[in-house]
């Protein structure tokens, strides 16, 4: 999961997009409560599954660069 804030207005979209193409999900948070981001921004979560086995011991730094690069995929991902 991935939890970025948006600098745009999602109002308009629905609050879970699924993308099977893309293998992931979106929700938008402040579709569902408006608190959680400022007029005009959006907080967003995206999701994936992911193997637990495909990632190194936690708090290595192998772990913290295989979760930066599977974040930068994620996000890819939702822009499409």
């Amino acid at each position: 999961m991935v939890f970025p804030g948006i600098d745009m207005d999602l109002s308009s979209y629905p609050t879970l997009i699924k993308n099977i193409d893309e293998n992931c999900e979106i929700v938008i948070n402040s579709n569902a409560d408006p608190s959680l981001a400022q007029k005009g921004k959006a907080s967003i979560t995206i999701l994936t599954l992911a193997n637990y086995q495909d990632f190194p011991e936690r708090g290595t730094d192998e772990y913290i660069h295989k979760k930066q690069e599977y974040s930068e995929v994620l996000i890819r991902k939702a822009e499409k």
